[in-house]
């Protein structure tokens, strides 16, 4: 067994070492943490450093072969693995280090129990709050102390000065709060990269970057050792930087713009988002675009809320510029000068409208109108005198009409009154532009809802149905909406015939398992069930859902009449309208239909098709709505003095 020494080591009272690294300038730092009687370490972690360590080993050996026994100083103790007495230390005056360490002289184990010298120990780093977890030091050329590099159990790299508690910087290297730094560091064969593990990962890192560095402000006060400045959009060594170098200040930064464009006329509310904005009330500080000011309305480090003076120049577009005068960051950092990173332009347009529609509506209002043309999107503010800005882009402005109201003006009497129902102008503003949009918009009679055709439907659906009334051409939307349940509508649009009808379809229903209930259903005009329930008195009104019809067969031929009589079930809630009966799409139309049959008129197909003289198979189909049902092919012939069919081809 070859010569061994150990030595004890703790620091400022934790004693659970985490990482260790022993450096070119042979000094030995470790990262600690605390253990109660156990070798997990705790939260609480520092990094200390141990000078001189060959020093202390070689003072081991001396003491052990010359028995210092000065007042107050222990022996170190010592042991024979294999107990063999002539390994042991004697006591030798002569004994040298150089003469120590031959083949038939050596120690199998030597252990100090005394602390290291506290001479030799430095405290660099605590936290309280998390573990280190590696420790690597540089030798940077040049610089008298050595750079430490610090990771953590959270996944943050602390570069530090190795002589002082001073932390450079922090940097975010795993992106995780739980995911910690590994304790082997590398680095490449120049000293100028080191390889970091966390987690399922390595990460190379630059060790002689100001890049450590993410924002102004910590590049600015870090005092790197690097000697490091901001640069545009990057903290750089001066030499690095082809544009203005920061190095005891920074500049303002734009980070988002709630606005891109506003009209020429100005008043456009325009947010900033950013950093280094300083305080408000600086007069020299100032936010503009080319040679229009945005004058302050409320101001602070990060948020400029400004409102845009007209532009001199006309349309044009440039760069928003926010000057800073100097002063004092609420982050202790001096900020100065132009904005530089982030660059967002400002444009001002001017906006145009070519057509608005539609031109009327009902005067309760809800119509919806899109107004067109270009740059319609502009601008912090778009007002209109009739409407409600729904969305609007470039080319489009929607909107929705406001209520018909009594308008009186005048100075003397009030002799300028508008009675609803009337037309007038619309007039739209942004910001501070304002016109006048070409056409009127005028409010008619309100509609009003007094019949509806049907209050059944089948499962299947698609049957038509008519809603009566008055004014329904002072609408332009019309939808009949089954309420399937608290989440769920469904709406079929309905056909304006006329002024006083609609016409409408029942929904199909066929996965929603509805049947043989009552199912609640509505009639928007403009999206609004305001003239539905001003019918219905505000109560629901439900309509019956009946399971799909099923035809079984011809059933007889009135040879009297030419009627073709059909058995079936489920017949129940339909009308005559709602059943088509073709003979190879030849029209059998419908005159009678009960809950077990229904019938048609045959004179037609006999008359001008000739088909009892043809004597052909006819393919019989019956559509119920969205139900279509085959009966095959039918011939149907004379027989004595009256009519016989036969199934078959």
């Amino acid at each position: 067994m070859g010569t061994f020494q150990e030595r004890i080591l703790k620091c400022n009272q934790h004693n659970i070492a985490t990482a260790a690294y022993y450096s070119a300038k042979e000094h030995l730092y470790v990262a600690f943490g605390t253990g109660r009687g156990s070798l997990e370490a705790g939260p609480s972690s520092v990094v200390c450093r141990f000078r001189d360590i060959k020093e202390q080993f070689d003072d081991d050996f001396k003491s052990c072969y010359t028995y210092l026994t000065s007042s107050g100083y222990t022996p170190p103790r010592w042991k024979n693995c294999n107990n063999d007495r002539k390994y042991m230390c004697k006591r030798n005056k002569n004994f040298t280090l150089d003469n120590f360490c031959t083949k038939d002289r050596h120690l199998d184990g030597i252990e100090n129990l005394e602390h290291w010298n506290p001479h030799k120990v430095s405290l660099i780093q605590t936290d309280n709050s998390k573990l280190f977890t590696s420790v690597y030091a540089q030798n940077l050329t040049g610089h008298s102390s050595e750079i430490l590099w610090v990771g953590t159990s959270d996944g943050l790299l602390l570069k530090a000065d190795s002589n002082s508690p001073k932390v450079y910087g922090r940097f975010d290297l795993t992106k995780n709060r739980s995911i910690k730094i590994e304790a082997d560091v590398e680095t490449d064969q120049s000293g100028s990269y080191a390889y970091f593990l966390y987690g399922n990962k390595v990460s190379k890192f630059p060790l002689y970057s100001c890049q450590f560095h993410t924002t102004c402000g910590a590049c600015v006060k870090s005092n790197d050792s690097l000697v490091c400045g901001w640069c545009k959009d990057a903290c750089l060594q001066e030499g690095e930087c082809s544009t203005t170098w920061y190095n005891t200040s920074c500049p303002p930064f734009i980070h988002k713009i709630s606005l891109e464009s506003g009209p020429v006329e100005g008043g456009t509310v325009l947010y900033l988002t950013g950093e280094n904005f300083g305080k408000p009330n600086i007069s020299s500080s100032s936010v503009s675009i080319g040679t229009s000011k945005c004058e302050e309305i409320e101001w602070n480090d990060t948020n400029i809320c400004c409102n845009l003076t007209s532009s001199e120049n006309g349309p044009f577009t440039s760069q928003i510029i926010v000057e800073i005068h100097p002063q004092k960051s609420i982050n202790g950092y001096e900020i100065k000068g132009k904005s530089e990173v982030g660059v967002f332009n400002f444009s001002f347009k001017v906006p145009v409208v070519t057509s608005m529609s539609p031109s009327f509506g009902p005067r309760r209002g809800n119509t919806i109108v899109t107004i067109t043309g270009n740059n319609l999107d502009i601008g912090s503010n778009t007002v209109l005198s009739m409407c409600e800005v729904i969305r609007k882009s470039s080319s489009n402005l929607v909107c929705k009409i406001n209520e018909c109201l009594l308008v009186q003006s005048g100075r003397v009497g009030m002799k300028y009154t508008k009675q609803c129902p009337y037309c007038d102008d619309v007039i739209m503003e942004i910001d501070r532009f304002k016109t006048v949009i070409n056409g009127t918009f005028c409010y008619k009679q309100n509609p009003h809802i007094e019949r509806i055709s049907r209050t059944s439907t089948t499962t299947s659906g698609e049957l038509k149905f008519k809603i009566k009334g008055r004014q329904f051409d002072s609408v332009h939307n019309y939808v009949f909406r089954s309420v399937i349940n608290a989440t769920h509508n469904e709406d079929m649009n309905c056909t304006q015939t006329n002024g006083t009808e609609l016409m409408c379809e029942t929904p199909d229903l066929t996965n929603m398992s509805i049947v043989h209930s009552s199912l609640q259903v509505v009639v928007l005009l403009e999206n609004d069930d305001f003239y539905w329930k001003h019918w219905t008195k505000g109560q629901p009104f439900y309509i019956r859902v009946h399971q799909d019809p099923e035809i079984e067969g011809l059933k007889e031929i009135l040879s009297d009449t030419h009627l073709l009589e059909l058995q079936g079930r489920n017949l129940e809630g339909l009308q005559t309208e709602d059943i088509r009966v073709t003979l190879d799409d030849i029209d059998c139309p419908m005159v009678d239909v009960t809950p077990t049959s229904l019938k048609c008129d045959l004179t037609i197909a006999i008359d001008q098709y000739q088909i009892l003289e043809r004597g052909l198979a006819l393919r019989t189909k019956i559509s119920i709505g969205n139900l279509d049902i085959s009966l095959g092919y039918v011939t149907i012939q004379h027989q004595g003095k009256g009519l016989v069919y036969s199934n078959g081809r």
